[in-house]
């Protein structure tokens, strides 16, 4: 199984939707991606401070499933 790994953009786009109050299906639908592949991005991710789309970017976790 081959792993892409999400884009900067998407990343970005992830941010914002939280903002939005979006729920990861929805964040999904939008990104094309599967909920699970948002949920871990999150999940891996944040901190105490939130969800920073350039912390995560910069430590290149997060794949396609």
């Amino acid at each position: 199984m081959s792993h892409v790994h999400l884009t900067s953009e998407e990343r970005f786009a992830i941010e914002l939707f939280l903002d939005l109050g979006m729920s990861c299906r929805e964040m999904a639908v939008s990104l094309s991606r599967s909920h699970t592949t948002i949920s871990r991005e999150l999940r891996r991710n944040s901190s105490v401070s939130g969800y920073r789309h350039q912390t995560a970017q910069r430590s290149g976790i997060g794949v396609r499933s």
